[in-house]
């Protein structure tokens, strides 16, 4: 087993991000819709809680959970495709760099070939899982405190 260095580590995966076009507006676009799902759920969740009219507020609550199961399906969905883009690159890069090597190399072509197949394989989850939570982990509190802020901006100034 190999060590390797981090920073080289998040380079390679910010040059893989770069050439594979990350559909960053899209995963904000969505994110901000699923932020308003979210406001739009307290806000109905309160008053089904306060005894309100419960018809009107119990419709909220599952028109949010709908928008909000539709948002994460469409992220997973996009994510996955970004993944699956990236891997395609970088399985065509490493197939060539198996293919192109010299001769009396120490690990035979299926070794060297199902090491990278593996390896490349391993960049799924950064693309499909990390990354669109990372942006989500960036993006969603401001626009959680955004919406915070229209009821109290005490509220939204504390988180």
């Amino acid at each position: 087993m190999t060590t390797s260095d981090p920073v080289a580590d998040r380079g390679f995966l910010k040059a893989l991000a770069r050439e594979g076009h990350a559909p960053i507006a899209a995963y904000a676009a969505l994110m901000t819709i699923n932020a308003v799902a979210t406001a739009a759920f307290a806000a109905a969740l309160t008053a089904v809680l306060t005894h309100r009219p419960v018809a009107l507020p119990l419709l909220g609550l599952g028109a949010a959970l709908v928008a909000r199961a539709l948002c994460a399906w469409s992220i997973a969905r996009l994510a996955s495709r970004h993944a699956s883009t990236i891997k395609s690159s970088a399985r065509r890069d490493a197939l060539g760099v198996v293919l192109a090597r010299a001769r009396g190399d120490t690990a035979s072509v299926g070794e060297a070939t199902g090491a990278a197949v593996d390896e490349v394989e391993a960049l799924d989850g950064y693309f499909s899982q990390f990354q669109p939570a990372s942006l989500e982990a960036r993006i969603g509190p401001l626009l959680i405190a955004g919406a915070v802020a229209l009821a109290s901006p005490v509220a939204a100034g504390i988180l």
